[in-house]
């Protein structure tokens, strides 16, 4: 694992026989003490950083979401971080799943603070040749569902139907404090 780190970033320049090999402890020591070093650390902080902050690559049709509304999709792998953060759920760590293309994530801020975080799923219409959506999860904070909040709940409902978003979740059920009242 060390070893695969320090290539990953000093790259096919670096050569473990730079390291003379007595025994299995002062192989690991060293390479402990490279990986630890100022040097390297800036240069993995920083590629770690790089990939943080690198916009994900989205279809266009994914930004006509956002006209018109205050819900808006998340763009790198920070930003997902900062809202799993702000919201305690774990869309943090959904980067993988946004980066090669099964999921979108869609927020809401109120007043600054992110409030409804949702997942989308996407497929390609046959037909159009565009990309549809399907909310699969729609969460606030703590992961609540947004069918318990009317006023969140009204938001995404009306952002779902005028982008023509299929809704496949409990989440935006609609709930009074005794029994579910609507079907979203």
């Amino acid at each position: 694992m060390l070893i695969n780190r320090i290539r990953k970033v000093y790259g096919a320049d670096w050569d473990l026989n730079s390291i003379k090999f007595y025994n299995e402890k002062q192989l690991h020591d060293n390479l402990v003490t490279i990986t630890n070093s100022e040097d390297f650390l800036r240069l993995y902080n920083a590629e770690a950083y790089e990939r943080e902050i690198k916009p994900f690559e989205m279809e266009d049709e994914v930004y006509e979401l956002e006209k018109d509304t205050d819900i808006q999709i998340a763009r790198n792998r920070a930003m997902l971080t900062n809202i799993g953060q702000a919201m305690g759920i774990c869309v943090g760590g959904y980067g993988g799943q946004v980066e090669c293309g099964h999921s979108r994530i869609a927020y809401l801020k109120v007043n600054g603070a992110y409030e409804v975080c949702i997942e989308l799923t996407k497929r390609k219409n046959p037909d159009t040749k565009k990309f549809e959506y399907t909310i699969v999860q729609a969460k606030l904070r703590y992961n609540e569902l947004v069918g318990k909040k009317e006023f969140y709940y009204n938001i995404v409902k009306e952002w779902a139907d005028k982008h023509n978003i299929a809704i496949n979740t409990y989440d935006m059920k609609v709930y009074d404090e005794k029994k579910l009242v609507i079907e979203a």
